[in-house]
């Protein structure tokens, strides 16, 4: 399952990958890009970002959104973010229609109370066309609507902030050492799907376990 809006766009292969690893491995419930996509107001592909990973740890300390004691890592971009039904249904299997702009980040938040991992693949899927007048552009509201989901979803999961892991991220993280062993201790959980004999007739996904930090 997945939504476009209406002046988003997929890429040419996005289905076949999503269905072609979702086929592969049943396990993977929830899939997004690490290469975001974005287009201008007339179509053209503006460039595609790139995104280190997707960890439940990361969501919860708000990493996904762009304000924080640090800086943001990425969005999780909804034009290319696909999932399974099953996952869909258990979450509610609805949108929240009460809430103006902030609906899909919500969804993600209960997504993430059924599931630990939101799995990446290095192939760009969709992207975002920036519009002069999107209702996206309005970013305070947005935020406002985004905290009070990250709030819930925190409560759910009774999660607390590591005030030590903080500190150290904010002022020993450029110490390659100490980077090594943040790194080691409270590197960020991921997984992503990439392809393995890519020259050859028999290439296939393979999932790689690993750790970021920003």
């Amino acid at each position: 399952m997945a939504w476009l809006n209406s002046d988003d766009m997929y890429l040419p292969w996005a289905l076949k990958t999503v269905a072609d690893i979702m086929s592969s491995f049943p396990n993977v419930e929830w899939l997004t890009t690490l290469s975001p996509g974005d287009w201008d107001y007339n179509g053209f592909c503006s460039g595609f970002g790139s995104t280190p990973g997707y960890a439940l740890e990361a969501f919860l300390e708000g990493r996904y959104l762009p304000r924080n004691n640090y800086k943001a890592i990425a969005w999780i971009q909804q034009e290319s973010t696909f999932w399974r039904r099953g996952l869909w249904e258990r979450t509610g299997g609805c949108l929240s229609t009460d809430i103006k702009l902030a609906s899909g980040f919500d969804l993600w938040c209960r997504f993430y109370t059924k599931t630990d991992f939101l799995y990446g693949t290095p192939s760009p899927l969709g992207g975002f066309r920036h519009q002069l007048y999107q209702k996206s552009r309005n970013i305070e509201e947005y935020l406002k609507e985004a905290e009070v989901c990250l709030l819930t979803v925190r409560h759910t999961l009774h999660w607390k902030p590591n005030l030590f892991k903080d500190i150290l991220l904010t002022r020993l993280n450029k110490i390659p050492k100490v980077r090594k062993f943040l790194v080691s201790q409270w590197g960020y959980k991921c997984k992503k799907l990439v392809r393995e004999k890519s020259d050859h007739p028999d290439g296939y996904w393979e999932i790689k376990d690993y750790k970021f930090l920003n």
